[in-house]
């Protein structure tokens, strides 16, 4: 709105400055075209001012489809709710363009002339919007609104009169005239100037039967010259407002998104259905054994159990583990520690005084993420969260890494980190896609399936390569509170399976927050200075904190996140007077994640690293895939090694 504003405030002050400039005098017939026009550039400065509403009401109908068919309100709740709210901006806009222009272009002086002007204005504009906003809603996507929009502008601004003359329009086309909203708002605004009293000079055109020049210069463009068409005009712009409000209102409640391929659904029949259903669960029991097979000594072991037992959802852990999770993989837990990453000092921090050849932005940074927890790491800005995430994960190839990553208390190996070939199925089960089986991902914004769904795709793909260690940055950015709930849902659904998942997360909210089981917190400086359990309703976080001296307690039915990440930012450590880094050095808290670190960084007895169990995991998770079966690949196998000896044996 304030970008409109201002815009509105330039283009007067270049009508002013252009009209302005040629005096304006008001003797002639010729002098009342030039008023006459600078009327109709107001009046379409000031319907396309309203033209921002299309893009704005396109843009929100996704989330309005979505709502109305969740049954939140109804489409007439949503579109008076944009009639009343628009009527402040319209008495805004359009009294800013007559305030600055009415006199500064020279129109009428009188006051009550000034009023019904502005008058005038207010209904043209509101005409305009609850015009755009019936096309958006016509047009239901970005691309087709744009199109029908200039479409109609295009026939609302030829046929108002003023372009083509009421009089050269042909007699089969002189309907279009008066459907046009332009010409009653024209007609409303040059009857109000040219029956002015210093338009009442005696009219020396014998061409033209009127009195005075006034009167000869409206019938020149065949507007009524009785002054009660000023209001029957205004009458007729209201009428269109409540006409295109309605129809509005009945776009929105019985049209459905124009290509709502998220909601395509594949028609089977019942049998079709149940013997699917058969097949998958025939699938799931194929996996289930080889994953119990795969992953044995892992569950066997003490302290993965105690890790999965720890869980807040431990319960639907197991569960999920033996109902859902179709292809085999390895529970695996990743420690890091005394993590160090430099950069090459940059060139702008060189020139203004910065020593040093090298910039640091992780500091001794320690912790573990385990299978079957969903640890968050959050910060302030500039603390190093997404650096930590793509230091484990691999992604940078410049700058200067120190300290120890390890996968089960093997070495990290780049190589094997990441996991391929997931049942698909099972996928679409688990992020909440199975609707969305055979829908088209479309174009961002325009149609297709909404963020939320996208993210959830994202996710979904990122599992098709079977990963033991998912890192997420920030999933629920640009969400609202119903989607970012159901995408956190689907990652809690992912972690339930056994997995370790890391998120990194920007101000969550309670609800999102709570369901994290674990939480890395850092400082600005690429600092830990929290790494533990969240607790019921952030208990343990909220204990640490408050045990340091000077830290405020926080407020009842405060976020936790928040209250956390305002007594870390660095606007508020001048007043603490304490680094909350060496606090959480000298903690009990730290000393138990050494021992855990420690701990985890020595490998199970009888286990191996991950590269000698790559073939075999290969081949299980090709065949729980349902891609061939273990006689198949058996033959495939023997006819490889006769193959071989043939070549060497022509060689």
């Amino acid at each position: 709105m304030c970008s409109k504003t201002t815009q509105l405030i330039i283009l007067a002050a270049i009508t002013i400055g252009l009209f302005r400039g040629t005096k304006m005098p008001h003797e002639t017939i010729a002098d009342g075209e030039t008023y006459y026009g600078a009327i109709f550039f107001g009046l379409v400065s000031i319907m396309f001012n309203g033209y921002a509403d299309l893009i704005m009401t396109a843009v929100r109908l996704p989330v309005f489809y979505k709502q109305r068919d969740s049954l939140v309100y109804p489409a007439w709740a949503f579109g008076l709710s944009y009639l009343v709210l628009r009527v402040p901006i319209s008495l805004l806009e359009s009294g800013i363009w007559v305030v600055l222009t009415y006199y500064g272009i020279g129109f009428a002086p009188g006051a009550s002339r000034f009023f019904k002007q502005f008058l005038a204005y207010f209904f043209v504009h509101q005409t305009a919007l609850t015009q755009f906003r019936f096309v958006a809603s016509v047009g239901r996507t970005l691309l087709m609104s744009h199109t029908l929009g200039f479409f109609s502008n295009l026939l609302v601004f030829v046929l108002g009169g003023f372009i083509i003359a009421k009089d050269d329009i042909q007699p089969w086309w002189i309907w279009t005239y008066w459907l046009s909203p332009m010409t009653y708002g024209l007609n409303a605004v040059a009857i109000n100037e040219f029956l002015d009293i210093r338009w009442s000079k005696p009219n020396s055109d014998s061409k033209l039967d009127a009195s005075t020049i006034g009167k000869a210069i409206l019938e020149s463009r065949a507007v009524p010259v009785d002054s009660f068409w000023y209001w029957r005009s205004i009458g007729t712009l209201f009428g269109f407002i409540l006409l295109f409000n309605l129809c509005f209102i009945l776009a929105l409640t019985y049209l459905s998104p124009s290509q709502k391929s998220q909601g395509v659904i594949a028609n089977v029949n019942e049998s079709e259905s149940k013997m699917n259903h058969e097949t998958r669960m025939d699938n799931v029991e194929k996996s289930i054994e080889l994953q119990n097979a795969s992953i044995r000594p892992i569950v066997a072991d003490t302290t993965m159990l105690k890790t999965l037992k720890n869980s807040r959802n431990y319960g639907k852990l197991k569960h999920r583990v033996l109902t859902e999770v179709s292809l085999p993989f390895k529970r695996l837990s990743l420690v890091f520690h005394e993590l160090n990453y430099y950069i090459d000092m940059p060139s702008e921090m060189k020139e203004s005084g910065v020593q040093g050849k090298r910039l640091q932005l992780l500091r001794n940074v320690s912790g573990a993420f385990r299978p079957g927890l969903l640890t968050a790491l959050i910060g302030v800005t500039g603390a190093g969260k997404t650096t930590l995430l793509d230091v484990l994960a691999g992604r940078k190839t410049g700058g200067y890494i120190e300290g120890n990553i390890s996968i089960s208390g093997f070495p990290k190996r780049q190589e094997t980190f990441a996991r391929i070939m997931m049942f698909v199925e099972e996928i679409m089960d688990l992020v909440e896609l199975n609707l969305l089986r055979d829908a088209m991902v479309g174009l961002s914004g325009v149609d297709g399936l909404s963020t939320e769904q996208r993210k959830r795709l994202t996710i979904a793909v990122e599992l098709v390569a079977n990963p033991s260690i998912i890192f997420m940055d920030e999933p629920t950015s640009g969400l609202d509170a119903r989607a970012a709930a159901i995408v956190m849902r689907a990652i809690r659904n992912t972690v339930n399976t056994g997995r370790t998942v890391v998120c990194t997360i920007h101000q969550p909210s309670i609800d999102i927050f709570e369901t994290f089981d674990e939480l890395l917190l850092m400082q600005r400086g690429g600092q830990l200075i929290y790494a533990g359990e969240l607790g019921h309703h952030s208990s343990h976080l909220i204990e640490y904190f408050e045990s340091i001296p000077g830290v405020p307690k926080i407020p009842e039915g405060y976020n936790p996140a928040t209250w956390v990440l305002e007594i870390t930012s660095p606007s508020f450590k001048p007043w603490l007077k304490l680094d909350f880094a060496e606090v959480y050095e000298r903690s009990s808290i730290f000393k138990r994640n050494q021992e855990l670190i420690n701990e985890l960084s020595i490998p199970i007895s009888g286990s191996m690293d991950l590269a000698f169990l790559k073939e075999r995991t290969v081949f299980n998770r090709e065949r729980a895939a349902g891609m061939y079966s273990s006689f198949a690949y058996a033959f495939a196998q023997m006819e490889k090694i006769v193959d071989t000896k043939n070549d060497k044996m022509f060689e």
